[in-house]
């Protein structure tokens, strides 16, 4: 157990104080959470009743947070817990505002995965987009839920990326044809793809 020695309210907002343990500074916490819980100087506080007080101050907070930022950037779990993480809120309170922004359809990773597979079909390739959802947290169940049906548009895709850079080139040319080859590769597609997609244009030709 740790005794309360101060509780001095700060100076930048009022509707905070710092709370002192044992003769030294533990933390800020919400004036309303100490009154509400009876903390004053000569109070006992255990570890875990110190923890329930934290988490009680500042859920409300990181939840504004969380809502202001879901707002602007509708990111997803894995994206949401990273920031919340980054402006220093503790494993309660992060899983906490996910649980919340999960719960009022905030967060929704199948819809967020379907989203960017539309908008990115047309331009990169399976592997790319597979990647991508990965790098974006995504759960290898919903990645092959949203890419189930890629297959057969990625014929399509690549030709079009394939034509509208190659226009203007010369498809003869084995430095540009090694040029194309490498930015389709890095657009995610793939090597029996490239080929495939360069003689045909050059049948075109």
């Amino acid at each position: 157990m740790r005794e309360v020695t101060a509780i001095l309210i700060q100076s930048s907002n009022i509707d905070r104080a710092n709370l002192y343990l044992d003769g030294e500074f533990c933390c800020g916490i919400s004036r309303i959470v100490l009154a509400t819980n009876n903390i004053k100087v000569g109070s006992m506080l255990s570890d875990s009743d110190l923890q329930e007080l934290i988490f009680e101050s500042e859920k409300d907070k990181a939840w504004n947070w969380a809502l202001s930022y879901i707002s602007r950037y509708t990111p997803t779990a894995k994206g949401l817990k990273s920031k919340l993480y980054d402006k220093g809120y503790n494993k309660p309170i992060v899983e906490y505002c996910l649980s919340k922004a999960i719960e009022y359809g905030y967060i929704n990773d199948l819809e967020w995965a379907r989203c960017y597979v539309e908008y990115n079909k047309v331009v990169k390739g399976i592997s790319r987009i597979r990647n991508d959802l990965i790098a974006k947290g995504i759960s290898k169940d919903i990645i092959a839920q949203v890419l189930q049906d890629l297959d057969d548009d990625g014929g399509d895709a690549i030709y079009e990326v394939a034509r509208k850079h190659a226009k203007g080139n010369d498809l003869d040319d084995p430095k540009y044809v090694a040029r194309l080859a490498r930015f389709l590769h890095a657009r995610g597609f793939l090597s029996d793809e490239i080929f495939s997609v360069i003689d045909r244009l050059k049948a075109e030709r």
